[in-house]
């Protein structure tokens, strides 16, 4: 668990920083540490793979992969 910068995915494409940590193989994020609203980013992580991303914008930025969806962080 911990911070980390996720790329929305609309037109501005900014980064927002997040509270992520894992919950039964799902992929969840809050605003900020301690923060009760909860968003479910990936509902199984089993069946999403991870690449790196070399040419992004930012440093040691990563994809998640899923059947339907990707994200960047």
């Amino acid at each position: 668990q911990g911070y980390l910068f996720k790329r929305t995915s609309n037109a501005f494409k900014t980064w927002n920083r997040r509270w992520f940590y894992l919950y039964d193989n799902r992929l969840v994020y809050r605003k900020r540490t301690g923060e009760l609203n909860v968003t479910v980013m990936e509902e199984d992580l089993r069946l999403c793979t991870v690449k790196p991303v070399l040419d992004g914008e930012r440093r040691f930025c990563f994809e998640v992969l899923s059947p339907s969806k990707s994200h960047m962080l």
